[in-house]
């Protein structure tokens, strides 16, 4: 997790300067430090005051996020800038002129003074890891380094256009689903605490004995009609529970372990961490990153705890000199089919390649997943509002047959 660090160094013409620097611990910031010649004096996290923290949370809360339109954007102009022999200063500041987000404007301002005060751009972007990702720093350090870095920009931006394809059909996909299943709970609501009661007391002051659907049903009305200031804070402090286990080790663990034994979502999870997988480390490898580091970005770049894991393993047993795919065979994570296809891409010598078509498999079958859950889940949520709003509507009809009953007796 990155935090926030401040530095004190002796430059080399033997000024002292000191500035702040984000990353994930404070060796990263001392070597990052060193790497540009300085003389570190000291590295400290930084720490905030109670009113500053409040500020800095309010001002997270209302800022408007960072799409991933606002990163492939900037990528793209960035790259087409830097190929036209536009210098990087300049670059940003046309870039900066004409961004809307204020947050990605304001990133982008430090990463030009940190470009300005001797830092490279890897190293400026590196900064803020949770906006310029592993694969895209890790894409900007290679081109630094190999004089390609207006070509890795964008073929980077091509990457990220197609992961934003991706889960903007995915996101589409499940619109239809969420509205449903909002109007079933806000209808079912409705009539729980507002019409059922009503019907029940006409019913009670006709003296008609109520059927148990109908008694049940009381009883959840008037649950919810009692007790909602604590159902509602009990319902927020369950999900912010469950979110505070998740991130925990073993909370996280447990948690995507079950999401992959899950029927159908399982299925899903796992070819949408594949194929983010196989891509970043086709891409990686196809633009000479070494391989030890192309599977440090691949490991943060899978969301799945237990797929994850799986990489690091392969991570290591490369490093004793195992192949690539013997240990991803070992997994039961991985499908025979994929580790079959690097298997001739590693013998063939063309492992880049084959990781890039093992993604475009990959991507197409989680598009035709996705599809196929709306479909199903569409029907199922349609017969499951009908069968919920049936089921109350029976609760109020039963005692009307009663009392209909009652009154033709009596007559």
């Amino acid at each position: 997790m990155a935090r926030n660090y401040e530095y004190k160094v002796i430059t080399s013409d033997g000024s002292v300067k000191i500035g702040e620097s984000q990353a994930d611990s404070v060796k990263v910031v001392y070597d990052q430090l060193v790497s540009r010649g300085y003389s570190v004096v000291s590295v400290e996290h930084k720490r905030k005051s109670l009113v500053e923290f409040d500020i800095n949370f309010l001002n997270r809360l209302f800022q408007k996020p960072i799409k991933d339109d606002d990163l492939t954007t900037f990528t793209t102009l960035f790259g087409t800038m830097l190929k036209a022999g536009v210098p990087l200063t300049e670059g940003l500041d046309v870039i900066i002129a004409q961004t809307e987000n204020p947050r990605f404007k304001e990133i982008l301002h430090e990463v030009k003074r940190s470009i300005q005060g001797g830092e490279q751009l890897s190293e400026a972007f590196g900064r803020y890891p949770k906006v310029f990702g592993p694969l895209f720093l890790s894409l900007v350090r290679v081109g630094e380094v190999g004089g390609g870095l207006p070509e890795n920009l964008l073929y980077l931006a091509g990457i990220l256009e197609s992961q934003k394809e991706l889960n903007q059909r995915i996101k589409n996909a499940m619109v239809y689903p969420a509205i449903m299943a909002s109007v079933a709970v806000v209808i079912v609501t409705f009539l729980l605490t507002f019409i059922i009661p009503s019907f029940v007391e006409i019913f009670t002051d006709a003296g008609v004995e109520l059927p148990g659907l109908t008694i049940a049903l009381l009883a959840t009305s008037s649950f919810i009609s009692s007790y909602w200031f604590l159902i509602l804070p009990g319902l927020v402090l369950f999900v912010v529970g469950l979110r505070m286990l998740v991130k925990t080790d073993r909370g996280e663990w447990f948690w995507h372990s079950g999401l992959l034994q899950m029927p159908v979502i399982g299925d899903l999870v796992r070819k949408l961490n594949i194929a983010r997988f196989s891509r970043t480390y086709g891409s990686l490898l196809s633009r000479g990153v070494p391989l030890v580091e192309t599977l440090d970005v691949v490991a943060n770049v899978v969301g799945n705890r237990i797929i994850r894991e799986v990489i690091e393993k392969v991570q290591r047993q490369i490093k004793q000199g195992r192949s690539f795919t013997e240990p991803l065979a070992e997994s039961k994570e991985i499908p025979p089919m994929v580790v079959q296809m690097f298997a001739v891409g590693e013998e063939s010598g063309a492992l880049d390649e084959m990781a890039i078509e093992v993604a475009d498999f990959y991507d197409n079958e989680v598009a035709h997943e996705v599809t196929r859950l709306t479909t199903v889940l569409e029907p199922v949520l349609i017969i499951g509002v009908g069968l919920i709003v049936s089921m109350l509507i029976l609760a109020c009809l039963l005692p009307m047959f009663d009392m209909m009953s009652v009154y033709r007796s009596g007559g």
